[in-house]
């Protein structure tokens, strides 16, 4: 019955583990191969929050879902994150206060909840990432910033090797004990 549930359990475990495994590698390539553009799958994208400009909405250490949808569909009121500049180094999250068009080009006018005043400058269109879905995980930036270290990479490769040297080893144990118990059983049978 122990057996069962053990194997019952690491099953799940790996069902849970290869999705997450799968879509990592994924992000990682894609951020290796197009270095100019937040990596994606199916257009949305995850995001590590490292400012409080958005406090009581999103949070500093969080980990964001963005998705990227046409520019046409973003309205006053939208969360957007958007690159800071041409040079595309440094993304910002915060929230659409107006919206301008001029000569067809559309511009957005932003603000983080929690500062005082609006950003300077306009979000041009061609800089937003995409728009916040309302999905956050708390203080998982701050794991995945960690996991990005040498140290976190270190761990994050050794407690999978670990926990399947320690299954291994405990089920050698359980195979030896029962098998010394068969031939036991055989013996006293003669």
């Amino acid at each position: 019955m122990k057996t069962k549930i053990s194997k019952i359990i690491n099953i799940l475990i790996l069902i849970i583990l290869i999705p997450i495994l799968i879509i990592s590698l994924i992000l990682i390539s894609k951020s290796y191969i197009d270095k100019d553009n937040v990596p994606s799958i199916c257009g949305y994208s995850p995001l590590i929050v490292l400012s409080g400009s958005m406090e009581t909405e999103i949070y500093t250490g969080d980990l964001i879902i963005v998705k990227q949808l046409e520019i046409s569909k973003l309205k006053e009121g939208d969360i957007i994150a958007f690159y800071t500049d041409n040079t595309k180094k440094t993304i910002v999250t915060h929230r659409i206060i107006d919206i301008a068009k001029e000569d067809g080009t559309t511009k957005f006018i932003t603000k983080g909840d929690n500062n005082n005043t609006r950003d300077s400058g306009e979000v041009d269109a061609s800089l937003v990432v995409g728009k916040y879905q309302n999905i956050r995980f708390q203080g998982l930036g701050n794991a995945a910033m960690f996991l990005q270290t040498p140290t976190g990479m270190c761990i994050i490769i050794s407690i999978p090797i670990l926990i399947l040297i320690i299954g291994q080893y405990v089920q050698s144990k359980k195979d030896k004990k029962e098998l010394k118990e068969l031939r036991k059983q055989k013996a006293n049978k003669q």
